[in-house]
């Protein structure tokens, strides 16, 4: 097998950032999440096949979104990519294996692209005394460590009834920096405030609406 880094600068790619340029070609997709089922969908209609490859049965995406793309494009499940085969410096082959069934199969692939999330480095954190939960922070629902004074949001931790969506995390945000507020300075409002809700904004608000 060929070292997946001897062709990141050909055609294994870990970003779709131009459409155009899959125009025409057999394209293979590994991953499950949304990022690997919205990139399925919108090639769909660009390459001239689209394959997705997933370990599991199950894709970790929107649901309506899972659907159209199973509609639209070839599915394989329960498969991972067990190896790359290279012509020069360009794959030209992926063999992948069915995880339930031990079934091999090799496709011709003009692109790849892999989609299996990131690994967060959180040992240097962990070290500082952070108690952590499947390799992320915990936390309670005010963003609130274990350590006093230290506050926490976003795909760095995570607490029971998260929305691991980033509309939760710009929540979490918002309450773990009040929570910090009132941690510095502890008459402080209890609610958490944003930026409609400060009079300064309101009285520039009005000022532009009256201009």
């Amino acid at each position: 097998m060929d070292s997946a880094h001897d062709f990141e600068r050909s055609n294994l790619h870990y970003t779709v950032q131009n459409l155009n340029y899959f125009a025409g070609k057999n394209v293979l997709i590994s991953g499950g999440g949304n990022t690997a089922v919205d990139w399925a969908l919108e090639l769909a209609d660009v390459a001239h096949t689209v394959t997705v490859v997933h370990r599991q049965e199950a894709f970790r995406a929107m649901e309506h979104n899972v659907k159209q793309m199973k509609k639209k494009v070839k599915v394989l499940t329960p498969f991972q990519v067990e190896r790359l085969y290279g012509n020069g410096e360009r794959i030209d082959q992926v063999a992948i294996c069915n995880k339930a069934t031990g079934e091999n199969i090799r496709l011709e692939v003009d692109e790849v692209i892999i989609s299996h999330g990131y690994t967060s480095q959180t040992s240097n954190i962990a070290r500082c005394g952070l108690v952590m939960n499947e390799g992320v922070i915990s936390m309670n629902h005010l963003g609130e460590t274990n350590i006093s004074g230290v506050f926490t949001a976003g795909d760095c931790a995570n607490r029971e009834g998260k929305v691991r969506l980033i509309a939760g995390a710009f929540n979490d945000a918002i309450v773990a920096v009040n929570s910090a507020k009132i941690y510095v300075e502890p008459t402080a409002d209890e609610m958490a405030y944003v930026s409609s809700h400060n009079e300064l904004f309101r009285e520039k608000n009005r000022d532009l609406k009256n201009g």
